[in-house]
């Protein structure tokens, strides 16, 4: 998949952001393992959040049949256990997802539905990191008029709160977290976005991938010394 140089900014920063949470989807025979064993015990909600998650990566880059494959998981994880604000805010973000690949007309339908459950979720589990990051990431991915940047605004601030003060997130969570702070700081063109960036390139972690976070880095770095530069007299 190509790094779209001469799309908007803003498209680039999206394409650099577009996995929501691993720069590794899974590779094939990996996904087909978990559905095996997602088959052979359907009872199992853990392993059901698994094979949802990872169908997740494999949706964010453009597989439609495995966004189906991903709120199909989630909503029997979610009829095994009813009050998982996890499994509830995957599902939102997949119905969003949803809306991307269906007809005009079918995709506000499951953009609101996709909205009000992850909406749910976090009302459910405020303080769970791990389910405000889904939202947030979520909310700076979908289109200004659908009315959800104010909720990354929201959150963003206090995840990395959170990120810089809580060292037993663990590593993964907390790279997460300064990546796509940055990655949102930087479509709202704030200098904080070169600290944030910095922050994850820091952290060692597998996920965002270092060139995806380098990559990022280079273009806040850049961005905002040329403006800093530019208004200097």
């Amino acid at each position: 998949m190509p790094f779209p140089l001469r799309q908007s900014f803003t498209a680039r920063i999206l394409w650099l952001a577009a996995l929501l949470f691993s720069a590794l989807p899974a590779a094939a025979g990996d996904l087909d393992a978990l559905r095996e064993r997602a088959t052979a015990e359907p009872e199992n909600p853990e392993l059901l959040m698994k094979l949802g998650m990872a169908l997740t990566d494999e949706a964010a880059l453009g597989s439609e049949s495995a966004v189906l494959e991903a709120i199909d998981a989630f909503q029997r994880v979610l009829e095994l256990v009813p009050d998982s604000p996890p499994a509830r805010v995957y599902l939102g973000n997949a119905y969003v997802m949803r809306a991307r690949d269906v007809s005009l007309f079918r995709k506000p339908g499951y953009a609101s539905r996709g909205f009000r459950e992850m909406d749910r979720a976090v009302a459910a589990a405020p303080d769970d990191p791990s389910v405000r990051l889904i939202r947030a990431v979520n909310s700076y991915h979908v289109p200004r008029f659908l009315n959800r940047r104010s909720l990354a605004q929201e959150d963003f601030p206090w995840l990395v709160e959170q990120a810089r003060s809580d060292q037993d997130l663990g590593p993964e969570l907390r790279r997460l977290i300064f990546f796509h702070a940055g990655a949102f700081a930087l479509m709202e063109d704030q200098p904080e976005s070169v600290t944030l960036l910095a922050r994850a390139d820091a952290i060692n972690a597998k996920t965002p991938g270092p060139e995806q976070v380098q990559t990022m880095l280079e273009i806040a770095r850049r961005r905002h010394h040329d403006e800093s530069a530019h208004d200097r007299p």
